[in-house]
């Protein structure tokens, strides 16, 4: 009995239902055409009875890749009809392409085919056991996810598949759509990672002239990478695609190495009724911001320090740069070049006379000098000596400035290229993360509906 299909005519088709709660078990029933009795007269409406005794349709699922490691059951269950129910536990370690783009705001799709493997369809007979709203609210309810998925969907379709030799298997496909559960991996990854990029936002405003932001820079740089591979066992190993948590930050890592370099469960096919979520960003793409970031603020405090106290500092500063950075630059950051306090004539000029001019000196004290020279004691001849030493001082400081001021234009220079790569920094770390979250508010927006 139990290697023949229970058919009294075997031209006549068995119906096997199959229906399955996503914990999951694995619900077959089929009916024995020629097994019936009484429930009144025998006293009970099913038995059961052990598998081996009876024939059991070879119901498979397509998608799997791995031995089934649930634990076996040996009974079915007989009712006086002569159907027969056979819940099996199944593991199913499916074949189902992993969509991670949208990492962890990403929405899974999964199918599983159930088919007959030998029988054909004028053999075996699929049906739906169950209405698939039943076994959506049933599998909501008991699905052991530990708290990292919520099922938000669940479709099927029945289909005949046709053989090589024309022959036809009937085949039920069920469409699971799955929303990974974000507040693990906010709170756990991109807040510390928000936390560290400010911190380094604000390494900006140490003075570069005075602290060596580059130790500082480096330090956050490394911690950040120790956090990541921390981390690592939380973001998914495997998929098709680069998540939008990790892709964006390479991305910004060589915009920000090119900026610098010029100041010195899975995704569905489109036939399948859930599409996957698109977009051009992703999580890795966030980590690789944040790290890129940081890579070039480190790059950006290693050519202001070597503009501030390098050898660039001893060449000569061409009229090109001078304009572009001190006259154009440096207004457009807020750091336009104080006004000119004035030469030391001119301040003494603005109290009425030039004490220091020889000519007015000569012609004011001359004779009087003349004079005192023939009765003059030897304290007032060195009076007058010291007097006109200070004289020569003076001289010499209302020369013309044509001291070399290259050294001091090339540190307003740096500063003035510190305070543009640090409004760069903002204006390209508010325009990013506005990016992402738009992106990621649109993706979560769009699961909501589905």
């Amino acid at each position: 009995m139990a290697a023949v299909r229970p058919v009294n005519n075997l031209n006549t088709p068995t119906n096997v239902s199959i229906s399955f709660t996503l914990y999951g078990i694995l619900g077959v029933t089929w009916e024995i055409e020629f097994l019936s009795w009484d429930p009144v007269e025998c006293g009970t409406a099913s038995i059961t009875l052990p598998r081996k005794k009876f024939w059991v349709p070879d119901i498979v699922i397509d998608e799997f890749v791995d031995e089934n490691n649930a634990p076996e059951t040996f009974y079915v269950s007989v009712s006086h009809t002569g159907v027969v129910q056979d819940s099996l536990p199944v593991e199913v370690i499916s074949s189902c392409n992993l969509d991670i783009y949208n990492f962890p705001f990403d929405i899974q799709n999964c199918s599983y085919t159930f088919n007959s493997w030998i029988h054909h369809a004028d053999e075996i007979q699929l049906s739906f056991g169950k209405q698939v709203e039943e076994m959506f609210n049933r599998s909501k309810k008991v699905i052991a996810t530990m708290g990292e998925w919520e099922l938000i969907d669940m479709k099927a379709y029945k289909h005949d598949l046709v053989n090589f030799d024309e022959s036809k298997r009937e085949q039920l496909t069920y469409f699971i759509a799955l929303r990974r559960q974000p507040t693990m991996y906010v709170v756990n990854l991109l807040i510390p990672s928000f936390f560290l990029i400010t911190v380094d936002l604000f390494s900006f405003l140490l003075p570069p002239q005075n602290v060596d932001r580059s130790a500082f820079k480096m330090t956050l740089i490394l911690g950040y990478t120790v956090f990541l591979l921390l981390m690592n066992d939380l973001l998914p190993v495997t998929g098709n695609t680069i998540p939008l948590i990790s892709k964006l930050n390479s991305t910004i890592l060589i915009t920000n190495i090119y900026c610098l370099s010029r100041c010195v469960f899975l995704p569905v096919p489109d036939s399948r009724p859930f599409s996957s979520l698109t977009s051009t960003v992703s999580l890795d793409v966030f980590f690789s911001l944040c790290l890129a970031l940081m890579v070039g603020s480190l790059l950006e405090t290693i050519l202001i320090t070597n503009m501030l106290s390098g050898s660039i500092r001893d060449l000569p500063l061409p009229t090109w740069i001078r304009v572009i950075f001190l006259n154009f630059l440096a207004p457009l950051v807020c750091m336009g070049k104080k006004g000119s306090e004035g030469t030391p004539s001119q301040k003494q000029e603005s109290y009425g006379e030039n004490p220091a001019d020889p000519s007015k000196g000569e012609s004011r004290h001359g004779t009087r000098d003349a004079k005192e020279s023939q009765t003059a004691d030897p304290s007032l001849l060195e009076v007058k000596h010291l007097r006109e030493e200070l004289r020569d001082v003076q001289r010499q400081l209302e020369k013309p400035d044509t001291t070399d001021h290259t050294a001091e234009d090339w540190m307003c220079i740096a500063l003035v290229i510190d305070r543009f790569l640090f409004c760069s920094y903002v204006i390209f770390l508010l325009f990013s993360s506005i990016a992402i979250l738009v992106i990621w508010i649109s993706m979560y927006g769009d699961s909501q509906d589905h």
